[in-house]
């Protein structure tokens, strides 16, 4: 991989089993002069009837394993909807359809009855339709600053 007409020394990738039939995200991730890629098997289950499913990606290396909470804006965190997703990891989670919601990723600790210290959140609502699927992706900035997070519709 490499830029064109950048100056950009192209990169390989890791090699990976990719197996035939199946089909896989690359999101080149980390900074240009030392970038990695993430490639995640696109193993979505179908989303139940009034349900979308949302695959939550931690790639905040500072972060280290993460617990993720889903629900309305501004809600208290109180069970995660998944826990210990280590950098590079991702999530698999059924959300409702048609409902404005907000994912936070906290310090994996909050497993153990300590208050969840926020490391990313959704700062606006993302609603997704029955039988979405979406991939929300919450990446390192440079500098160590907050976090970006994007959405990709499955392919």
């Amino acid at each position: 991989f490499g830029g064109s007409g950048s100056g950009i020394a192209p990169t390989t990738l890791t090699p990976v089993t990719l197996f035939g039939g199946g089909k896989y995200t690359l999101m080149a991730t980390g900074s240009q002069a030392t970038p990695s890629y993430l490639v995640l098997p696109d193993t979505f289950t179908a989303p139940a009837a009034g349900s979308a499913m949302l695959r939550v990606v931690n790639d905040v290396p500072s972060a280290g394993n993460v617990d993720i909470y889903i629900g309305v804006p501004n809600a208290p965190l109180v069970t995660p909807r998944q826990t210990n997703v280590p950098v590079g990891g991702a999530a698999y989670i059924p959300v409702q359809a048609g409902t404005a919601l907000q994912v936070w990723l906290t310090t994996a600790s909050a497993g153990t009855g300590g208050t969840p210290a926020i490391v990313a959140t959704t700062t606006t609502p993302l609603t997704f339709t029955s039988g979405q699927e979406r991939t929300l992706f919450f990446i390192a900035t440079s500098g160590g600053s907050t976090p970006l997070y994007f959405t990709v519709p499955s392919c």
